[in-house]
C-alpha cells in the first residue's frame, strides 16, 4: 500500500567552523558543517580507539494530511577524542507500516544525490562534525527510524575508531480514511442467517459510508449487501448486520467505502466466514 521514498530535493554544503554553537535552527534543507574545535594529536592515534562522542542536538517530526506537511529534520554532532584526523557521519533511514501488525523494517531506497546511506567526512584537521538532514514528503501511516552513525578516520581515510550510533524515530499517522474488516461472524436464528461485520476506520479523517457485501464463498454470487447510514469517523468502529436468505458452507465478506472500486480491495477488507449451523444456534441459545 505504501511506497516509502525520500525525494532528492536536498543539498549538501561543507563549511568550516571554529566552534560548535549550542543550537542550530531547523531548515527545510540538507546542511553539512565541519567544526574545527580540536586538532587530534597524531602521536595519540590508535586503531579502533574510542568512538566519537555522538549527540542528537535537535529533532523534528512534522505530521499532516498532505505530503508537504510530512517531514523530519535531525541535527547531529560528533566530536573526536585524541584519535583520528576527521569525523565521518552517516544517516540511514528505515521504515515500516504503522497500521499493519508485525510489519518489518525495511531500508528506504535513497537517490544518489540525497546523501542518505553514505558517509560524509569533514575536512582534515577538524575533530568535530555537525550534520543536519531533512527528509521531505514522508508517507502517511508509516513509522520511520533514522540511524545516525559516526566514526573517526585518519589522514589516509582509514577508520581508526569504533563506531557510535544514535537512533531517531518519527511516526506519521494515517490520515486518509481506510476501512478494515476486523471481525465477521454468521448467526442463525429462526431459519435465517445474519452476518455481523465489525469495521474500523484506521485513518484520522471520516470515511464515506461503509458498504458490507456478503457473497457465496464458492460461487461468489452476492447474497446480501448493506450500506451504513453515515460515514465512519476517524479511528472509529461500527458493526453492520447483513441479513441473508441462505448460507451454503462458507461466505466471503468484504467492506469498502461507498463508491470505491472493487479492484482497490485491500487484504484487510475481506474475510471468509463459515456458515452457522442449527446445532451451533441451539448451543448459543442455552
Amino acid at each position: 500500500m505504501f511506497q516509502h521514498r525520500i525525494p532528492p530535493t536536498a543539498r549538501i554544503s561543507l563549511t568550516r567552523l571554529r566552534h560548535l554553537p549550542s543550537a542550530l535552527s531547523v531548515a527545510f534543507a540538507l546542511a553539512l558543517a565541519v567544526s574545527g574545535a580540536l586538532t587530534p594529536d597524531a602521536h595519540a592515534r590508535a586503531v579502533k580507539a574510542a568512538a566519537p562522542t555522538l549527540s542528537i542536538e535537535s529533532k523534528v517530526c512534522n505530521i499532516g494530511a498532505t505530503a508537504d506537511d510530512r517531514f523530519a529534520t535531525i541535527t547531529a554532532s560528533a566530536l573526536l577524542g585524541s584519535t583520528g584526523d576527521r569525523v565521518s557521519m552517516r544517516f540511514t533511514v528505515q521504515s515500516k507500516s504503522s497500521t499493519i501488525a508485525k510489519a518489518r523494517w525495511r531500508t528506504v531506497p535513497a537517490a544518489p544525490d540525497s546523501g542518505l546511506g553514505t558517509w560524509q567526512t569533514g575536512d582534515a584537521g577538524h575533530s568535530g562534525l555537525r550534520y543536519t538532514k531533512t527528509l521531505n514528503g514522508l508517507d502517511e501511516g508509516v513509522q520511520y527510524r533514522v540511524y545516525v552513525d559516526a566514526r573517526g578516520v585518519d589522514e589516509d581515510g582509514d577508520v581508526v575508531t569504533k563506531q557510535a550510533r544514535k537512533t531517531v524515530s518519527c511516526v506519521e499517522p494515517l490520515f486518509t480514511p481506510t476501512l478494515s474488516l476486523t471481525k465477521a461472524t454468521d448467526a442463525l436464528a429462526t431459519g435465517s442467517h445474519t452476518v455481523t461485520a465489525t469495521i474500523k476506520n484506521l485513518g484520522r479523517l471520516t470515511s464515506a459510508p461503509p458498504v458490507v457485501t456478503v457473497e457465496d464463498g464458492t460461487t461468489r454470487a452476492v447474497l446480501g449487501q448493506v450500506v451504513a447510514a453515515s460515514g465512519l469517523k476517524g479511528n472509529g468502529t461500527v458493526k453492520v448486520e447483513v441479513p441473508l436468505s441462505a448460507c451454503n458452507g462458507s461466505l466471503f465478506v468484504t467492506v469498502q467505502e461507498q463508491g470505491a472500486d472493487l479492484a482497490d480491495l485491500l487484504p484487510t477488507q475481506s474475510a471468509t466466514v463459515s456458515c452457522a449451523t442449527a446445532s451451533a444456534a441451539r448451543l448459543k441459545a442455552r
